[in-house]
Formats: structure tokens, C-alpha cells, sequence
């Protein structure tokens, strides 16, 4: 069915765009330009997610590491850019580079911890981002107190990274059989 657009892509490059897709609409659409602020889940989103499964699912290495830069780049081109850039796209990067490490195995509980991991990772590089701006002081004492008032957003990062992983892996069976009208080879 899928076969038929184009014979130059792969089910790998169309599974990689189909969930591109995703995170895309759902960052642009959980911002708060698009709705009121306190409608919006903080920190609930799919780009951790993608950088993970992504760079599992993709083709060359470079691309799949690359994939949640040019997400982040494409959104906030729509949502703005900020100050912080540098603090939130890192933490996509290492979590890529998790993703093609876990690539090997891609087991449940490597995904799992996969995600988890690369929430705490996301966690604690962006608070350091935000530690830097000076709000908290630029102390010891002021570093702890940025990271004990980033707690609360945390449990959402956890939980959207680990929803959104099993969301992609376990699409691509079923997006498998659609594009060749047959089941996963075993």
C-alpha cells in the first residue's frame, strides 16, 4: 500500500518522518502560544522520545543523531527561539547518541531505562542551563535550588519520554505491515 509513493524510501526513513510528525504536532500543539498557559502540561512531550526511537530506527548514524536538532530547529522556528537553546537541545544529542547505543539490544528494559535515563539527563542538563542565567545565584546552594525547583516538571518528562517510547516502538509493527502487507520478519 505504502510501497507504491515512493520507491526511494525506505519503511525506515517513512516510519522516521511519521513519527517526526508526531512530536512536531505535539510540541507545537502543547505550547503556549497555541493555548492558555495553564492548559499546557509542562514538560510533557514526545522530542525525548524521538531522539531515543529515532536514532534506533534510523539508517545512518549521523541522521538519526542528528534528527532531534533539525526537530528542535523546525518548532522553534513556529514557537520562538530562547536563551536556553544551547541547555535544551544538548540533552537530545546525548540522548540520541543513548539510542543508537541501545540500538544493538532494543530490548524493553533497554528502551526503558533508555528513557528514563535520557529524562534525568534532560532533567539535569537544563537546570544547569537555567542555574546559569544567575536566578538561583551562582552557587553551590543556588545550583541545588534550581534543581529542587525543577522537580515538580520531572515526573511529566519521565512519564511523556516512557508513554512516547512505547508509542514508537510499538507502532512500528503494525506501520511494517502496512507498508509491505505482511508481518515483521521475526
Amino acid at each position: 500500500m505504502l510501497a507504491g509513493i515512493n520507491n526511494n524510501l525506505n519503511r525506515s526513513t517513512l516510519y522516521i518522518v511519521l513519527i517526526s510528525a508526531i512530536a512536531i504536532a505535539f510540541r507545537i500543539l502543547n505550547s503556549h502560544i497555541f493555548m492558555d498557559i495553564n492548559s499546557t502540561i509542562p514538560n510533557f512531550q514526545a522530542v525525548i522520545a524521538l531522539s531515543l526511537i529515532g536514532s534506533l530506527y534510523a539508517k545512518g548514524r549521523v541522521a538519526g543523531i542528528l534528527l532531534p536538532l533539525y526537530i528542535m530547529l523546525f518548532t522553534d522556528l513556529v514557537l520562538g527561539f530562547h536563551q536556553l537553546w544551547i541547555w535544551t537541545y544538548t540533552p537530545y544529542l546525548v540522548t540520541a547518541l543513548i539510542g543508537r547505543f541501545i540500538s544493538s539490544y532494543a530490548q524493553p528494559k533497554h528502551i526503558f531505562a533508555g528513557a528514563v535515563s535520557s529524562s534525568l539527563i534532560f532533567f539535569l542538563i537544563s537546570n544547569f542551563g537555567v542555574w546559569t542565567l544567575g536566578g538561583y545565584g551562582l552557587s553551590f546552594q543556588g545550583l541545588l535550588a534550581c534543581y529542587v525547583a525543577g522537580l515538580p516538571f520531572l515526573g511529566n518528562t519521565i512519564l511523556s519520554t516512557l508513554l512516547f517510547s512505547g508509542l514508537f516502538v510499538y507502532m512500528y509493527s503494525p506501520f511494517y505491515r502496512l507498508y509491505y502487507n505482511r508481518p515483521v520478519p521475526a
